[in-house]
């Protein structure tokens, strides 16, 4: 099963947005962006870093392994700054990724069950 990601704060003009994932293998995708895992369910400020691009925010990044959270999947969570300009390079960041994807509607509720 691949990684899914989407906006979980909702969409419009909004000064943090949190960006969810959930599947096999998420740890490899928040080690690469933000350097390290953080302990589970502690929030820790990191820079969020992609290769190409340098920096892309100061995000709080939180760990959720599996199967301790909603979907029963490792997740994670980055809480970053709510423009579009930093939204639109994390979802790019996270496209390069092969095993991400964006999440369909209800998928991770889906996934849960």
């Amino acid at each position: 099963m691949s990684i899914i990601y989407a906006l979980s704060s909702g969409s419009g003009r909004a000064g943090v947005a949190v960006v969810r994932l959930s599947g096999e293998g998420v740890e490899r995708i928040v080690v690469a962006l933000a350097g390290a895992l953080p302990e589970p369910r502690r929030a820790s400020l990191r820079r969020l870093r992609d290769s190409d691009s340098g920096t892309l925010d100061h995000a709080l990044v939180l760990w959720f392994p599996g199967p301790h959270s909603f979907t029963g999947e490792d997740c994670a969570e980055f809480h970053v700054h709510g423009s579009r300009a930093v939204l639109s390079a994390l979802f790019e960041s996270l496209s390069r990724f092969s095993e991400c994807r964006p999440a369909q509607p209800g998928e991770f509720a889906r996934r849960a069950f």
